[in-house]
């Protein structure tokens, strides 16, 4: 084992053992979402601060026909959060139905603290007299109040008409650990081609300590280490081990109390993810209005399983403005420029839009844009639209919803290794655009319809996919549901239809999923027995609770028809702190 690996256990120990006792796990209330956009790894859900939503909540997203996947709560405002997947999770549509995990003793109305009586001492000329109890005083009457003749000028619309709320200082919180410790392994048995197997263990965690040194900051932790195993007939067996460090990190402040906020460390960038992991530092300050605005300085991790850090360094400065406390409107911009092994390499523009008013409507934009100067070699001295994302939500009823969006996306010149072996005209030629609309309609508070259509272009082909299904939740039986989609699809090499067909349950505290899909494909340009392929794949999974805050789950998967057989098995074991 590494020297990299230690140092992530040791720490990894020293951050459980610094908060002994762990308490047990309280008891999770699931509160409904939806799915209102997308972008890389994270999922934006239309529950907030409003709902009692707070950071490292669990989500389940319940993907029609496709099972349940879990996220973390990494940011929250008043009416939105924004979920973080894990590396490797399938990918998630807007309207998705989500539930997000609240402890029960959160969603409890909390008594007011009475403040401490006083006491007062004897006055020297007036013996103290003994007050009889509570129940035995018979309070005089009490004379009407004069009506108030000095206003409280300091008093808005935004502020407590009675009592201020009274915070804990930031050294009076209480030290705890949230997060989890697991253990994955997986198999894959491919029958074909002589019977290759390959392997995959993990052993991982994803820690946040609160409060460690007394100052109300966070020391968070999120690692692995893996070993990968391929055995191939007639050859020698490959194998490879590598530990990964994604986040360690602290920081402190943006808080009421201290409205400028500091981390540290290697983090995914707190204010605008789009800037991407940073072994760095990065501030920020809050303003009274909720607007925010900062810089960050440090190497970037190149991103890849190693994550090889120090060929490229980055500097940025952000400024993010809000309409509103509740955070109705965000409008940010960041510069961040990058250097390649001590040279220039790019410089980048990064626009944001989000835009959640309450009621029906939700829109988050972003846009990359690239300057290119006389150090570029491909692409000439002028800016250009690099990416752009535009998700777009209507909750047309109660039930119902629409959502829309587009993509576009080209290759910037740079010298950082960021993609694949590109060639010059790769770089100064190719893009993709997608654009689609998905919508959903709750029939009945058991039956469930979606649909999705999309279509994509590049400089060099097109092609289109679409998907219509249904869910019936508590129909068949109880705790559970049915549901099956329609699916076709056309691609560059590959056309034809399919469906899927899923069923869960919940038994108690243990939930079962079971998947079958088909696909017939129609290959372009082939001839014979491969110009049609008809492609089966049945998944299953159980998850069972080991106690109050251990979890683990089963899973295996079957593919078999034209040009594949093969089988898998897996499991996850999981402590939640």
């Amino acid at each position: 084992m590494n020297r990299l690996w230690r140092v992530v256990l040791l720490v990894a120990s020293a951050i459980v053992g610094s908060a002994f006792p762990v308490s047990a796990r309280t008891t999770d209330v699931p509160i409904e979402a939806h799915v209102t956009a997308v972008t890389g790894s994270s999922v934006y859900i239309d529950r907030g601060r409003a709902d009692h939503v707070a950071e490292n909540d669990r989500v389940l997203f319940h993907r029609p026909s496709l099972g349940t996947v879990e996220g973390t709560i990494r940011s929250v405002s008043k009416n939105s959060a924004r979920v973080e997947l894990a590396p490797g999770t399938p990918p998630i549509a807007v309207g998705v139905r989500a539930e997000i995990l609240v402890p029960e003793d959160r969603l409890k109305p909390q008594a007011p603290t009475p403040p401490p009586p006083v006491e007062r001492e004897p006055s020297v000329d007036t013996p103290a007299v003994p007050v009889a109890p509570a129940e035995q005083v018979t309070p005089p009457d009490t004379p009407a109040h004069p009506p108030w003749t000095y206003p409280p000028e300091s008093w808005t619309d935004a502020l407590p008409l009675l009592a201020p709320a009274f915070r804990q200082k930031p050294e009076e919180r209480e030290r705890k650990v949230e997060g989890r410790i697991y253990v994955q392994g997986n198999g894959t048995w491919d029958q074909l081609n002589g019977g290759r197997r390959y392997f995959l263990g993990t052993v991982g965690t994803d820690l946040r300590l609160e409060n460690p040194f007394g100052q109300g900051g966070a020391l968070e932790l999120d690692a692995e280490f893996f070993q990968r195993t391929a055995s191939i007939p007639d050859a020698p067996d490959d194998s490879d081990s590598r530990a990964l460090l994604r986040q360690f990190s602290y920081s402190v402040g943006g808080t009421a109390e201290l409205p400028a906020r500091f981390e540290f460390g290697r983090f995914l960038q707190n204010e605008f993810s789009e800037l991407g992991v940073l072994d760095g530092v990065e501030w920020s300050r809050r303003s009274d209005s909720g607007s925010r605005f900062g810089a960050s300085v440090g190497a970037m991790p190149e991103p890849t399983p190693e994550m090889k850090t120090g060929d490229d360094t980055q500097a940025a400065i952000f400024y993010r403005y809000a309409a509103d406390r509740d955070e109705r409107f965000l409008l940010g911009v960041a510069y961040q420029n990058t250097w390649h092994r001590g040279q220039q390499d790019r410089n980048l523009l990064v626009g944001t839009l989000d835009y959640n008013p309450p009621g029906k409507i939700s829109l988050r934009s972003s846009v990359w844009v690239d300057y290119y100067g006389s150090e570029d070699s491909i692409k000439t001295s002028t800016f250009e639209l690099t990416e752009a994302q535009i998700q777009a939500s209507w909750r047309v009823a109660v039930r119902s919803g629409l959502s829309v969006f587009f993509s576009h996306v080209r290759y910037p010149e740079m010298q950082r290794i960021e993609f694949a072996s590109l060639t010059p005209e790769q770089i100064l030629d190719d893009h993709v655009e997608r654009v689609g609309l998905s919508g959903w309609h709750e029939m009945s508070d058991t039956v469930r319809v979606n649909a999705r259509v999309d279509a994509w272009q590049d400089q060099d082909d097109s092609g289109n996919s679409g998907e219509i299904g249904a869910g019936f939740r508590d129909l068949l039986y109880d705790h559970g549901e049915v549901s099956v989609a329609f699916l076709q699809t056309q691609g560059s090499f590959s056309s034809g239809p399919g469906f899927r067909v899923s069923a869960n349950r919940a038994f108690g505290d243990r939930y079962a999923n079971l998947t079958y899909s088909f696909m017939d494909f129609e290959q372009k340009d082939f001839t014979g027995e491969q110009s049609q392929l008809a492609q089966h794949a049945l998944f299953g999974s159980i998850d069972l609770p080991l106690g109050s805050r251990w979890d683990l789950s089963l899973f295996g998967e079957q593919r078999f028809g034209d040009e594949q057989d093969s089988y898998s098995l897996g499991f996850l074991l999981q402590l939640r702190l």
